[in-house]
């Protein structure tokens, strides 16, 4: 059943990436209050971390964020491949926060974990796509090295930006800047 799910998952981010190719991948980037769509993510996400890995969700944020421009399916698609990335990466045990605040001109989100983090040689590949670090092509088979290609460009097609920090051993924060609305 594990096995069905992550090839589902593999082809939905290979189709996905071959109609971006195409400019077959539609987008709808209005005002959206994205609370409704952090809540709805990290609901459905939460189950499988725990069940999967003993691995807690937590979504941290106001209730008040502004409204940010965005695709609401895309930002979905988005969260869940940050969420899958976050639970792959956390050992049992790990916490994996969700956070939204304003900026000036933007909406962040965060999702920071207690994983594993990601060596400084590997960040600057890792939106590419296919890109797998040899750690990972060691232990974890999972993997495809889509999701955060796929991340990336569907951030930037709602005109956003997307960031990373990490700690090797302590874990990691990816970030998503999506345009205020108004």
């Amino acid at each position: 059943e594990r096995e069905i799910l992550r090839l589902s998952h593999l082809i939905d981010d290979v189709f996905t990436l071959a109609r971006s190719d195409v400019d077959g991948l539609q987008y709808t980037v209005k005002s959206l209050e994205i609370g409704a769509v952090l809540e709805r993510t990290t609901s459905a996400m939460r189950q499988q971390a725990w069940t999967a890995k003993k691995v807690e969700v937590v979504l941290d944020y106001r209730p008040q964020i502004p409204l940010a421009l965005a695709d609401e399916e895309r930002l979905e698609q988005v969260l869940y491949n940050l969420l899958r990335n976050a639970v792959r990466h956390t050992p049992p045990g790990g916490l994996i926060r969700v956070r939204a605040c304003e900026e000036p001109n933007a909406v962040r989100i965060e999702i920071q974990d207690t994983g594993e983090g990601i060596a400084p040689d590997d960040l600057p590949h890792i939106w590419e796509r296919f890109y797998r670090s040899a750690d990972a092509r060691a232990g974890d088979t999972s993997g495809s090295g889509l999701g955060l290609a796929l991340v990336k460009e569907m951030v930037e097609a709602m005109g956003g930006m997307v960031d990373v920090t990490s700690d090797p051993g302590r874990g990691s924060c990816f970030s998503v800047m999506l345009r205020r609305a108004g």
